[in-house]
């Protein structure tokens, strides 16, 4: 079959040849698959290149040198980062329960909040949530109607306008000479 018989029929000779991969490649794609969900879990490239028993230069290396996995890689870091700030978030919002000893005996436990760790997450948060909050407002109330509010009042700021103008011109005119109290 030539290559343009292939692909009439739907198939690409190039992505079949990738698709047939050695054994060398679908270790390769497995060992990846391994490091991709432990960094994703951890947050650490040593740790997650251990596991997945491949060296951190060869993980660099293909990162460098393949996109894909390099996105990959990204997005299990941002994973295991969101991972990392949801349990820093528990740990703020509900503290953690450290052990109190009293003569070398464990007596009971106490909780400890660290109000530091839940500034530092408010603070990242702050922007995230005025955003969250105008794009709420704004997906609320359409273009169309903000412009139509918008004309309603300069609309009405503009029958004012002539209004007052009009009673100015009025009061102007001669013979409409404001009346005073003596009439005489």
């Amino acid at each position: 079959m030539t290559s343009e018989q292939m692909e009439s029929s739907g198939r690409n000779p190039e992505r079949d040849r990738q698709s047939r991969n050695t054994p060398l490649q679908a270790w390769q794609e497995s060992q990846k698959q391994i490091f991709l969900a432990e960094l994703a879990a951890t947050s650490c490239v040593a740790h997650s290149a251990r596991k997945a028993k491949l060296s951190r230069s060869t993980l660099y290396l293909w990162r460098d040198k393949d996109n894909g996995f390099a996105e990959e890689w990204r997005a299990a870091l941002a994973s295991g980062f969101e991972l990392l700030e949801m349990e820093l978030l528990v740990r703020a919002r509900r503290g953690v329960d450290v052990p109190v000893f009293h003569g070398g005996k464990h007596v009971g436990t106490i909780k400890q909040y660290n109000d530091a760790t839940a500034l530092r997450l408010l603070a990242l948060h702050k922007e995230t949530v005025a955003m969250t909050r105008a794009t709420e407002t704004q997906q609320s109330e359409s273009a169309v109607e903000v412009r139509a509010r918008i004309d309603a009042k300069l609309n009405a700021m503009r029958e004012r306008l002539q209004r007052r103008r009009a009673r100015e011109n009025d009061a102007n005119k001669p013979g409409n000479e404001p009346l005073s109290g003596n009439a005489g």
